[in-house]
């Protein structure tokens, strides 16, 4: 094999070489149209707008950060509020939802309310979240409320004024797995042993019911009361029958 031989074979050796390296890198360094490097696990999550990494961080939109975001938008120390109602307009009739958020107070149309509103809202359709067609937003002097959801996510954000010279803005979010039960409804009484069934205080109508334990309710009425001295129906007992918690005086079942 003579010299020119040899030469052409290092040439090669070392273009395949350097192929290959090249390859390699392209590969480990692979990115998806937004920059994330794809190879090493990252992906390109919407809402947040930047790159997260499997198993380091998600990409599912929740109520918790939300509320994370909007503490800062507001840019105050504030306090969560948890257990808030959110009542939600269907095709099918009414819902309400558990909620927590973030409530604050100042002068009567104080720029910090004004702007909070506008850059709240702002924030929220960024990320995805869209006036639900059902719950018209209202849009007055006195009172700005708008209802949005993506998903399972549903928020409202509000800002009124209130009869004290001053005005508030709050903004609640939720889950619509959180959904709560009305009184009124058979919500919460479904259940399949005695021992699923309890004692719930109905506020509205000022009665003892029995309902299946673990089932968060809502006062749909104008002034409700715990008071127990003012309940018109005393039940020693529930018991399961048919599914449903009841009364064990059936007499009173009708009650329920």
């Amino acid at each position: 094999m003579n010299k020119k031989v040899y030469i052409l074979l290092a040439i090669t050796i070392a273009i395949l070489i350097g192929a290959t390296y090249y390859w390699n890198f392209l590969k480990m360094n692979q990115k998806d149209s937004h920059g994330c490097l794809v190879n090493k696990s990252y992906s390109w999550c919407d809402f947040k707008n930047k790159c997260i990494k499997e198993g380091e961080e998600d990409c599912n939109l929740t109520q918790d950060w939300i509320l994370n975001e909007a503490k800062k938008i507001i840019g105050l120390n504030l306090n969560l509020m948890p257990n808030q109602t959110i009542k939600w307009k269907t095709k099918d009739g009414d819902l309400a939802f558990s909620a927590k958020g973030y409530y604050y107070s100042d002068l009567l149309n104080s720029e910090k309310i004004i702007k909070g509103f506008e850059n709240l809202d702002k924030f929220l359709n960024e990320i995805g979240l869209k006036i639900d067609s059902n719950n018209p937003a209202i849009a007055s002097d006195k009172e700005d409320n708008v209802k949005y959801s993506k998903e399972k996510i549903i928020c409202e954000l509000k800002r009124a004024d209130n009869p004290n010279d001053t005005s508030s803005l709050s903004i609640f979010c939720g889950n619509i797995d959180d959904k709560l039960c009305s009184f009124n409804s058979d919500c919460g009484r479904k259940c399949s042993s005695d021992s699923d069934c309890d004692f719930v205080v109905d506020g509205c109508r000022k009665i003892i019911v029995c309902r299946a334990k673990g089932y968060k309710f809502y006062n749909d009425c104008t002034n409700p009361t715990s008071n127990v001295s003012e309940l018109d129906v005393s039940i020693n007992s529930c018991l399961c029958l048919e599914n449903q918690c009841v009364p064990k005086n059936e007499e009173l079942r009708d009650k329920n």
